[in-house]
């Protein structure tokens, strides 16, 4: 079996619209599309059109979970529906903002998986280190910039009147970084090391 289905006929009007612009498959939510989440579980590209009879054949709003992969990997089209009933269903618009902060979480674990994290300066204090993940070959691309330029963008079509961040003094990079953005000293910290 080298191919999915995924049908956006019985599915597509609810998610108005959404579904006017593009197929319910190329929907995203968390940090990959519908589509993006079966491709990478399967390895092979996933298809809106029906090329084999044999081939499974499931609504496009059903975000895959570990079941619903593990039965259609064996074959047993029986389970399929029984396997979907446990995933995450995309039926209306406001779902896809619902559920998207749970499957940001497992879409970082799809994507990470089998990979290791480039290590994290000491002189950055981190609050959930195991959601950071910065790889080699994505620095010096102004990632930084896009980022903090949206950042001040949000916090000004908010009416935010102050952003705030904070560096080790030793990160002398990211001092000057931020403040080629506009962020200037208003606040030293002391700090004195006990033990």
């Amino acid at each position: 079996m080298n191919e999915i289905v995924l049908d956006d006929d019985s599915v597509r009007q609810n998610l108005f619209p959404f579904t006017l612009t593009r197929s319910v498959a190329d929907i995203r939510i968390g940090i990959l599309t519908i589509r993006e989440k079966w491709e990478k579980l399967f390895n092979y590209t996933i298809t809106n059109k029906l090329v084999k009879s044999s081939s499974p054949v499931l609504p496009a709003n059903i975000i895959p979970n570990n079941n619903l992969v593990n039965a259609i990997r064996e074959k047993k089209s029986d389970q399929y529906l029984i396997s979907a009933s446990d995933s995450k269903i995309i039926k209306y618009p406001w779902h896809i903002f619902q559920l998207n902060g749970e499957i940001i979480k497992t879409d970082f674990i799809l994507i990470t998986k089998g990979r290791k994290s480039e290590p994290v300066s000491s002189t950055n204090t981190l609050i959930n280190r195991e959601n950071i993940f910065i790889e080699k070959k994505y620095r010096s691309q102004g990632l930084g910039n896009k980022l903090i330029n949206r950042v001040i963008g949000i916090a000004k079509r908010r009416n935010v009147t102050r952003l705030r961040l904070s560096a080790m003094a030793q990160n002398e990079s990211a001092i000057k970084f931020y403040k080629s953005h506009g962020f200037e000293d208003v606040q030293v910290i002391l700090e004195k090391k006990l033990r």
